[in-house]
């Protein structure tokens, strides 16, 4: 299972541009937003100065023209990136016809904001008509917001992966804990993007919990120090 770091921050990008543990990157406009990153095109150029591993970009542009044309324009750039598609447009309707040309032409594509078996069937469907090539195509299951919905998402992940075959690799997103590593592996998920600051928490691994639990009550007596009663 390959692991990509999810974030919008250059710095951290190129910091773990050189780990071989961290695989590619995957990013969204509210995590640039977050970074102040507002030019995409500057953002790519940059990343492309110090980084050859797979990033995904996701569109920003709302009409059907448009997005076509920002995805031309940003899979120019960079022939390493995956442009970021979300299942649906800010509508409410589905993108199927866009993802449909960008998997016919061979561009890479991250379809974004999975969350169903019928959205999967669909997919599959395509990815079927053009006989496309795993290498080419992330499906992004969005698990962490399944798992809000009280769903197993390990189910939809399973589901995916026999649905798609040898059509896509799938993608866990939407990670909350670090156990999620542990799910997605036990899935043979083919990817997981985390966030840094979960990442970080690999550290515990093993971590003594009779120690953890004595920092976390010091933690709580430090945080009430000054409460009154």
């Amino acid at each position: 299972m390959k692991i990509f770091l999810d974030t919008g921050s250059l710095k951290e990008i190129k910091k773990y541009s050189k780990s071989k543990f961290i695989k590619g990157f995957t990013t969204n406009p509210s995590l640039l937003k977050k970074n102040q990153e507002n030019d995409l095109r500057k953002f790519l150029i940059d990343y492309k100065n110090f980084s050859k591993k797979p990033i995904s970009i996701e569109i920003t542009e709302k009409s059907h023209k448009k997005i076509y044309n920002q995805i031309f324009k940003l899979n120019e750039i960079n022939k390493n990136i995956f442009i970021k598609v979300p299942y649906y447009d800010h509508k409410g309707d589905n993108l199927l016809d866009i993802i449909s040309v960008l998997i016919s032409k061979k561009i890479n594509i991250n379809v974004t904001a999975v969350f169903s078996k019928k959205q999967i069937n669909e997919l599959s469907k395509i990815l079927n008509r053009h006989k496309s090539k795993k290498n080419n195509v992330i499906i992004s299951i969005f698990c962490g917001r399944i798992a809000d919905t009280l769903r197993d998402p390990s189910e939809y992940i399973k589901y995916a992966k026999v649905s798609f075959g040898n059509r896509a690799q799938v993608l866990w997103a939407s990670v909350r804990q670090v156990y999620n590593l542990m799910e997605a592996s036990n899935c043979n998920t083919d990817i997981i993007t985390i966030p840094l600051d979960t990442l970080k928490k690999m550290d515990l691994k093993g971590f003594s919990l009779e120690k953890y639990s004595k920092i976390t009550s010091e933690q709580f007596f430090a945080d009430g120090k000054n409460i009154l009663y």
